[in-house]
């Protein structure tokens, strides 16, 4: 038939690839189709079933090579978007790789002559070629753009050269574990004003320790309370206000394994769900504190000149209603106070030039320093010594400015014997240092 069409110029006389699709008003496994091909004696051929399984991965059995076989296999696109396909061939007891990597447009396809691979020594996707002497062995198909609901089917000819012969073999779809559909984080913390993104994993049913990344199968996402948490776009999820709810996702995928479900891997509707904890910066942790050392300038301390005090690096975390850490880069420290030499201050506590560790946000974690702070001169600091005053907020990205410490802090260097040396406490106790 394909041979007619050609000759009518229906299809290119060039053409060496074709998807068909055949479809009529018929319930499921009412209609089998099968492809053919026969020389022109009508004497040999090859007859292979049509497959109407999509997955994001295949398992195969055993390829043969040698001087009286060939093995041809076809991978091929039936979704409606790009796949980015690997295909692995196993040999020595799936010790060796040998790794083709492609992206298949929507309905391109691809074959693979295992023959021509190894006798050619055609080079793969990483530069190995396959040992010249190999004659057997299996493979595995990945698609690597969806491996929940993938789009990736395939074909494969064993063909008995002396005699014409060819035999079909099946390879076996593997879907996900559809018991073991979870949410990567569950709970799920993220502050207020915040964003943070959810991924939805689980376990592929042919290779259980490999967590297959499904998140772009849910396009239905939702919470419990949207006055406290949305999810837009989809697996983001932004807190509101404070307080806890649940977030949750919907979608399709291919599960199970296809040697356990007469070669079929059945689409599943999974409905995963996670806690979600929306946070409010409440209190900081003091996570390190070190003293900076002599000299003038930046990222010094104390300078020759003015040798009596103490300047330091104070590192914090910004904690939550709950005492959890608020791991965001998008809070900004505040401050306001008095100074130690008297007089008021009110400004974001970064960023402070010469200093490497200061910044304008919080890091990724949700840690900030207030650095340089201390003071130093040139006379020595009698007790009870000098005291400054520091409250210090947070902005967050909604325009809310919680208050997370006030505190006072004390600096002492009495007497001549305190030159070059200074200490310095603050008032909750947990900020200590000295030089």
């Amino acid at each position: 038939m394909l041979a007619a069409l050609q000759a009518q110029k229906l299809i290119p006389a060039d053409a060496h690839w074709a998807a068909v699709i055949l479809s009529g008003p018929m319930q499921p496994d009412e209609l089998m189709a099968v492809a053919a091909s026969f020389d022109q004696t009508l004497r040999y051929g090859a007859q292979t079933p049509f497959n109407d399984q999509l997955a994001g991965q295949w398992e195969a059995g055993m390829w043969e090579v040698d001087s009286t076989h060939n093995s041809l296999v076809t991978v091929a696109n039936g979704g409606t978007r790009p796949a980015r396909t690997e295909f692995t061939i196993l040999y020595n007891h799936s010790t060796g790789h040998y790794r083709i990597a492609k992206e298949l447009a929507p309905d391109e396809g691809v074959l693979l002559d295992f023959g021509h691979l190894i006798r050619d020594q055609i080079s793969d996707s990483d530069g190995h070629a396959l040992p010249p002497d190999l004659t057997m062995g299996a493979y595995r198909i990945k698609d690597l753009s969806d491996p929940g609901r993938g789009s990736l089917y395939e074909g494969k000819v064993i063909v008995e050269k002396t005699y014409g012969h060819a035999h079909y073999g099946c390879a076996e779809c593997c879907g996900v574990n559809p018991e073991a559909v979870s949410m990567l984080y569950n709970p799920l913390a993220v502050g207020v004003g915040l964003s943070f993104g959810q991924t939805v994993q689980a376990p592929n049913e042919c290779e259980p320790s490999d967590i297959e990344n499904i998140t772009g199968d849910f396009s239905n996402w939702g919470t419990d309370d949207g006055s406290i948490a949305t999810v837009k776009p989809a697996a983001q999820v932004n807190g509101i206000k404070a307080g806890t709810t649940t977030h949750f996702a919907s979608g399709d995928v291919y599960a199970g394994e296809g040697h356990a479900i007469n070669h079929q891997c059945p689409q599943d509707f999974l409905e995963p769900q996670a806690g979600t904890n929306v946070q409010v910066p409440t209190s900081l942790r003091v996570v390190n504190v070190s003293v900076l050392p002599n000299g003038s300038g930046p990222p010094n301390g104390c300078p020759g000149s003015q040798n009596y005090g103490v300047k330091i690096d104070i590192k914090y975390q910004v904690l939550d209603q709950n005492g959890t850490p608020i791991q965001s880069a998008s809070m900004t420290p505040h401050e306001n106070g008095t100074f130690f030499t008297g007089g008021g201050y009110d400004g974001n506590i970064g960023p402070v030039t010469g200093y490497p560790t200061s910044s304008a946000t919080t890091a990724a974690d949700g840690t900030f320093h207030d650095v340089p702070f201390g003071i130093c001169q040139s006379l020595p600091i009698s007790s009870p010594g000098l005291t400054a005053t520091q409250h210090i907020t947070i902005i967050m990205p909604d325009g809310s400015v919680p208050g997370v410490r006030t505190q006072t802090f004390t600096v002492t260097a009495p007497g001549s014997q305190s030159f070059g040396h200074g200490s310095i406490s603050n008032s909750i106790g947990d900020i200590s240092a000295q030089r």
